[in-house]
């Protein structure tokens, strides 16, 4: 009832209007009807959320995009005249995306779904509230799947179609919607990994169908019975329910048989479509791995880990995966929610520092260096692993070997015009 409500909403509801001379639409009605209807892909697999989520190596990798960008501390900071970072505390910009985007939902939560949304249809909608003065209080998460985005052809702006869960309807403008996007041919939408990689992860659900079939019968047709002679139809009825109700399943598994009238057992190894399908598994992780961007091992798919290869990896990960998606985020709050009046000087910022919160030893190595050249004070330090602050911490210490350059070059300058007074 539900789908056929919102078919014929789109179609025949006389309460939405459009304006096709002055408007249209980024979302075409095959795009439309794919939030109705999963698509099936060649291997005959439904790929719908509740089945692509039933993959292991999909869930995992998800989840470890979606928790680590969720875990690293986003604040917004503004530049003072004299080059000084400070945080942005005008309003409550700065604890709508640090603290608490809504009394709904804590940061690490919209964070977390933000990539949950991206992942999974490659666009994030949060409407932004504001007060009367215009400026932000709350930001609210929207369902990516029951927005549609339209563009102006007179002001070349976007502007949202919402319908809420309670039927109600809303058109936003596009400086209320936070909307980032993923990869998208127009810049303007994003395009669906799910949809993209039909095929890929389709051959990964059937692989779990053929395993959940294999082990519902002991795994694998492990041998076979020979009977001496002819059986009739009853006595291989009755020799066939006898087996099945005490060695088949995966709760009968390792029992021992008990075989009668002169039959014999006869073992069979693995066969060639079982061990294609173990490969073939082996294949669908490291799709899952190729398209969301994550190494295998944080997969659990350790066939040719080593621990040199896998530190390598991480960093590859954090560069190439969580960076991109950090700096996309931030570019879209900060066109977003900053006034116009400071834009340029202020902007949000991950710390992708964070990242390394969970390594004392790398944490430990990059304090120290930064002390030790002056680029970090005892106290800074301090601060970013949630100690107070001691007195006299705030001093920037230098070795007494180092000096600037400019200060060698003077010096030296003035040993040549000694040696010169002396020759002379």
């Amino acid at each position: 009832m539900a789908v056929w409500q919102n078919i014929k909403r789109l179609f025949i509801n006389p309460d939405v209007q459009t304006e096709p001379k002055q408007q249209r639409s980024l979302s075409t009605v095959s795009q439309i009807f794919s939030s109705f209807f999963a698509p099936k892909a060649a291997s005959g697999a439904v790929v719908s959320d509740a089945t692509v989520l039933g993959i292991t190596a999909v869930w995992r990798a998800v989840h470890v995009i979606a928790e680590t960008i969720a875990s690293l501390p986003f604040n917004a900071f503004i530049e003072d005249s004299v080059g000084n970072i400070k945080t942005y505390t005008k309003g409550k910009i700065n604890n709508l995306v640090s603290l608490e985007p809504s009394m709904l939902y804590t940061s690490f939560t919209f964070k977390e779904t933000m990539i949950f949304h991206l992942c999974f249809r490659g666009n994030f909608y949060a409407k932004i509230h504001r007060d009367s003065n215009g400026r932000p209080i709350e930001l609210e998460i929207l369902n990516p799947d029951s927005i549609v985005v339209k563009r102006s052809n007179i002001t070349r702006r976007l502007y949202y179609d919402v319908k809420y869960e309670d039927s109600q309807q809303e058109t936003l403008k596009d400086t209320d919607v936070l909307h980032v996007v993923s990869f998208a041919w127009d810049g303007l939408k994003g395009k669906s990994p799910i949809e993209v990689h039909k095929e890929s992860l389709g051959l990964a659900i059937s692989n779990t169908s053929y395993a959940s079939d294999l082990y519902a019968n002991g795994a694998q047709l492990s041998g076979i019975l020979k009977a001496p002679g002819i059986m009739t139809d009853d006595q291989v009825k009755r020799l066939k329910e006898s087996w099945a109700t005490n060695y088949e399943g995966a709760g009968n598994r390792r029992k021992t048989a008990i075989i009668e009238n002169g039959m014999d057992y006869q073992a069979i190894g693995l066969s060639p479509a079982d061990a294609q399908y173990i490969q073939s598994a082996k294949l669908s992780i490291e799709d899952v791995a190729r398209i969301f961007g994550v190494p295998l091992h944080m997969l659990s798919q350790l066939d040719r880990a080593t621990f040199s290869n896998i530190e390598q990896q991480a960093i590859e990960f954090y560069q190439n995966t969580i960076r991109p998606w950090a700096r996309r985020i931030e570019e879209e709050f900060t066109r977003k929610l900053i006034p116009e009046t400071d834009k340029g000087k202020a902007y949000m910022r991950f710390n992708l520092n964070g990242i390394l919160r969970g390594d004392t030893v790398a944490r430990s190595n990059y304090y120290r260096t930064m002390f030790n050249i002056g680029a970090m004070s005892p106290n800074e330090i301090r601060r970013l692993e949630n100690m107070n602050t001691v007195e006299g911490g705030d001093t920037y210490y230098v070795p007494l070997n180092m000096v600037d350059g400019d200060t060698v070059t003077d010096s030296a300058t003035q040993d040549d015009l000694s040696q010169d007074k002396l020759a002379a």
